[in-house]
């Protein structure tokens, strides 16, 4: 199994070409919080991407799960695709990706039942991960540095970058759900850091070594 930098960094690139790689300049989302992880086995590597934020589309705000890896764990079924064909297509083309989301947000009356891009006023909670949150004051969100773009109505992606500092650990990945394809789950090296540092250069080639070393 080749764990060499230019070779993980090559299988970055292809997933960058493909649009398979995050960025955090993506039209569509409405950015909350990132967190990158490194994994590194005797034979292995693994890389996490956690994206959590609000895209209107999809109606509920969730958290996105890329995995990069020199192999995946917990693929994709084959009757999951409408025909062999396409199974292996979607193996040929994703040899070292996979992606996988999950909602820490839970639906309910929170959510304008005319706009769901807007709070709806007169709410007291939310839930999140099966744990009740109480909305925050419009002054809070100052106090996290959020500045409200329509007060004193609250927009959703204005609500998630306050989660996002407040409940950081709630709307990103329990470690089960980063761990889904990653091909080990015990005896590796482990390391956390912010995504966006990751998309230096320079550090991500350094980020890569330091997982790599002993």
């Amino acid at each position: 199994m080749n764990i060499e930098v230019d070779h993980i960094l090559s299988i970055l690139d292809r997933c960058c070409d493909d649009f398979t790689f995050p960025m955090l300049d993506n039209g569509y989302v409405y950015l909350a919080a990132t967190r990158l992880s490194l994994y590194r086995f005797a034979m292995d590597w693994a890389i996490v991407v956690e994206v959590f934020g609000f895209s209107p589309r999809s109606g509920l705000p969730d958290t996105n799960i890329y995995t990069f890896a020199s192999r995946l764990h917990d693929r994709d079924r084959s009757e999951q695709y409408v025909n062999r064909e396409a199974y292996d297509n979607y193996l040929i083309n994703n040899p070292h990706n996979e992606p996988r989301f999950v909602c820490p947000l839970d639906e309910g009356e929170w959510q304008d039942a005319e706009d769901s891009e807007i709070v709806a006023e007169g709410a007291s909670e939310i839930v999140v991960r099966a744990q009740a949150l109480p909305l925050p004051a419009p002054d809070e969100y100052t106090d996290h540095g959020i500045e409200l773009e329509r007060p004193p109505r609250v927009q959703v992606f204005e609500l998630c970058r306050f989660l996002a500092d407040a409940a950081r650990d709630q709307v990103l990945a329990t470690p089960q759900e980063r761990w889904v394809n990653v091909p080990h789950r015990a005896g590796c090296a482990f390391q956390s850091m912010p995504f966006a540092l990751f998309l230096n250069q320079r550090l991500i080639t350094e980020g890569t070594r330091l997982m790599l070393e002993p």
